[in-house]
């Protein structure tokens, strides 16, 4: 006789993989280097068609990439990687590194793929998974911007303020943004927003919220930047003096020699600091000089065009009426007759 196979209730499949996402997650968070195939066995737990089960993976894979990606941004491998002599630690560092960013890719077009349903008008349930993916990612933009497919999370939020349907989920995607311009440092995450926004803008023949347009003022140019950064010098905190006195240190016996190689080495050091502060303001100042080209471009435009495209709050119920055009003129009561 054939066997028969027995379907595994839906609760106990929830159940079930909640405990195989935390142990695949404790396993991440401990040692993600010796558990790379964990990242994708969370995917594909992800891929299961039950919309509970996919966004409990879509939470737990938020939670490993936040604690695991690195301080820097990680470049692909080159042709001639391969062919260097590397020691085993490098090589498994390479490893890690690559396979978390492919990982990390996948993730990041699930989340893509998930949050096209906001726009439209699915399910229920459907509608949950996309607010999770678009919460995702607004979390992942504002916690590793300086990461690799920072633009593919900004193209998720310019995809839904795109839409005409104004919810939750567009306002978290306003507030998104407008907070990753406000705590940019660099400039070159908001020269990724402010070009992907203007390029939506005018695809949609400037037919948008006002609030999408509102963004930029929340934006760090240079008016502000030139004023607490310097060219030739290093900002300095509050806490390192004490009441605005130099801290006294012990003096260490040093040889006339060892003082001379001393001073040698300070020199150096801060010439070297000066033109790493010389070239990151230069560079800053180019940033934010690309991205103030952007917004006065999408300005100028919107006001060569002359249409009211832009959505406006609507008249209140106390303004006063629109005058008559030209074409009906309003009503006057006639003119007495001549006197004889």
């Amino acid at each position: 006789a054939e066997e028969e196979t027995v379907e595994v209730p839906l609760r106990q499949q929830i159940i079930e993989a909640k405990e195989e996402l935390a142990r695949i997650g404790t396993l991440l968070s401990e040692d993600p280097e010796e558990h790379i195939g964990g990242f994708k066995k969370l995917a594909d737990i992800g891929s299961s068609p039950n919309l509970t089960i996919k966004t409990l993976a879509l939470a737990t894979q938020l939670a490993i990439y936040r604690d695991v990606i690195p301080g820097y941004r990680i470049r692909p491998l080159g042709d001639t990687d391969g062919s260097e002599k590397l020691s085993k630690d490098v090589r498994k560092l390479r490893a890690f590194e690559q396979a978390l960013v492919g990982n990390y890719q996948n993730y990041v077009k699930e989340l893509a793929k998930c949050a096209k349903t906001s726009n439209e008008a699915p399910s229920e349930a459907a509608t949950s998974v996309a607010t999770v993916a678009i919460s995702c990612a607004c979390t992942l933009l504002l916690a590793v911007p300086h990461f690799n497919f920072r633009g593919d999370l900004i193209k998720i939020l310019v995809d839904k303020l795109a839409g005409k349907r104004v919810d939750a989920d567009f306002v978290k995607c306003l507030e998104t943004l407008e907070q990753l311009f406000r705590e940019d440092d660099d400039g070159d995450p908001s020269l990724d927003g402010v070009s992907q926004l203007t390029k939506m803008i005018k695809a949609r023949d400037y037919r948008i919220e006002e609030n999408v347009l509102n963004t930029f003022l929340h934006l760090r140019l240079l008016s502000e930047l030139s004023s607490r950064g310097s060219q030739n010098r290093i900002d300095r905190s509050a806490s390192d003096t004490t009441d605005g006195k130099k801290p006294k240190f012990k003096k260490e016996f040093r040889t006339k020699k060892q003082r001379k190689i001393l001073k040698e080495r300070k020199v150096v050091e801060k010439e070297f600091q000066e033109a790493d502060a010389i070239a990151s303001h230069k560079e800053r100042e180019r940033l934010q000089s690309e991205t103030l080209k952007f917004v006065f471009v999408a300005y100028f435009r919107i006001l060569k065009a002359r249409t009211p495209n832009l959505t406006v709050p609507s008249a209140t119920p106390s303004s006063p009426p629109p005058p008559p055009s030209p074409s009906s003129p309003a009503k006057t009561s006639p003119a007495p007759p001549p006197h004889p």
